[in-house]
């Protein structure tokens, strides 16, 4: 089964995460903390269920500054900083910029609509950080951010 959802780039399907536990067999799962930041809710809520079946722990927001408090109110380390480039009020650069100094060892992926190009300009090329292309499918999704975990920074 699909979901059409309107993302930024095109009108391609993104995969239902109820597929995803059997497509992701062939990749890596984990248990690391996850922040996920994207302002689109659909596109957010499938992230974090995907995320959550494979046994990682979720946390999410709607936008930056939201992300903010959820960062201050959360104890543990959070390993991954999983963030949409392009939202309202705060976007994902300026979130990841405000938080790496709090968390030297999270790792940053930023997920996208927009073309290479754009992105290019947008988003500074740091080693700690990586982009991901919406629209996508979960099992690349779930490589991605294992992958995205596993990098030395």
């Amino acid at each position: 089964m699909n979901i059409e959802k309107d993302i930024p780039g095109g009108q391609n399907p993104v995969e239902d995460p109820h597929n995803a536990r059997d497509s992701a067999k062939n990749y890596h799962a984990g248990n690391e903390t996850i922040l996920v930041v994207e302002d689109h809710d659909a596109i957010r809520r499938l992230m974090v269920r995907c995320l959550e079946k494979n046994g990682y722990k979720v946390l999410s927001a709607e936008n930056g500054n939201d992300a903010l408090q959820v960062f201050e109110n959360y104890s543990e380390p959070i390993h991954l900083l999983l963030s949409d480039v392009i939202m309202p009020e705060m976007d994902g650069v300026k979130l990841a910029e405000t938080l790496q100094p709090l968390a030297p060892k999270m790792k940053v992926l930023f997920i996208s609509g927009y073309t290479d190009d754009w992105n290019r300009y947008f988003i500074p090329a740091h080693g700690d950080k990586h982009l991901f292309h919406k629209p996508f499918t979960i099992p690349d999704f779930l490589l991605e951010v294992r992958k995205c975990l596993d990098r030395d920074s």
